[in-house]
């Protein structure tokens, strides 16, 4: 683990696994035997707490969720629309590599999809992606006329994500 902090603490389910300080240029190690649940770094400046993290444990791949840079979109602006895989307590996973697909309504237009991996060789202007790392994303681009634009995104077993947009023809405040 690497910190601007002091000194680090790692709490493993509740029990502290012990405070380390932090040495310029240099590492934090616990060693740690898998657990699943919850596992949290404190982080330490003159003996008072700056920084918390969490990662907790997932379960199986159950949803879509999206998210997106903007919702409202002048002609020809592109939204980067976000795609993340879920549990059922909405953790992203960040292990899933479900295929996700997509439809868009309104006057837009899908300009691609993208998941990160180096490795891939699935076309980019596509209307599905694989998540790489529990994530993918698509490129969606406002036409010329006002109105709703909804991108869809589906995945065998997984629950469906609705995402509106907004095209405007007039300039965005």
């Amino acid at each position: 683990m690497h910190s601007n902090c002091e000194a680090v603490e790692l709490i493993l389910n509740g029990r502290s696994l012990g405070r380390q300080s932090v040495v310029k240029n240099k590492h934090l190690e616990w060693q740690v035997a898998y657990a699943p649940g919850r596992i949290e770094a404190h982080g330490y400046r003159g003996g008072k707490r700056v920084m918390h993290a969490v990662r907790e444990t997932t379960g199986g791949p159950a949803r879509i969720g999206l998210s997106s840079d903007r919702r409202q979109l002048a002609p020809g602006e592109v939204a980067v629309v976000r795609v993340a895989i879920l549990d059922a307590k909405r953790r992203e996973m960040p292990t899933a590599s479900n295929r996700v697909s997509f439809t868009l309504t309104g006057d837009a237009k899908l300009l691609g999809v993208g998941n990160g991996d180096p490795r891939s060789l699935e076309p980019d202007h596509a209307m599905s992606r694989s998540a790489f790392n529990g994530l993918c994303m698509a490129l969606v681009q406002a036409g010329a006329k006002d109105g709703l634009i909804r991108l869809e995104a589906r995945g065998d077993g997984l629950a469906p994500a609705l995402l509106p947009l907004i095209g405007l023809t007039k300039d965005i405040p």
